[in-house]
């Protein structure tokens, strides 16, 4: 599935655009991590990648959804489907 984010209105494309948005904002080395988990690569690789460890990484991830979803509740987000479906993951 390919999105334009420039050109298309739907509400996927808008919610990709909240979610770019607030990824941005993380931290350099969190917003590697959860670019990198969105990409399906491993806690294993991600670890490795990051020069931390595994473990680490699970623990940063789950900060990190916390983090997004806080994020998500305080800007009232009534478009939250796609955050449910990308953070509880």
């Amino acid at each position: 599935m390919t999105i334009d984010l420039f050109n298309d209105k739907s509400r996927n494309t808008e919610q990709a655009r909240m979610l770019h948005s607030r990824i941005s904002l993380l931290q350099p080395i969190d917003r590697a991590i959860v670019l990198l988990w969105l990409e399906d690569i491993s806690y294993y690789e991600i670890a490795t990648i990051i020069g931390i460890s595994p473990k680490n990484v699970s623990i940063r991830l789950f900060r990190i959804r916390q983090q997004l979803k806080n994020s998500a509740a305080t800007n009232n987000n009534k478009n939250s489907s796609l955050w449910e479906t990308i953070l509880i993951a």
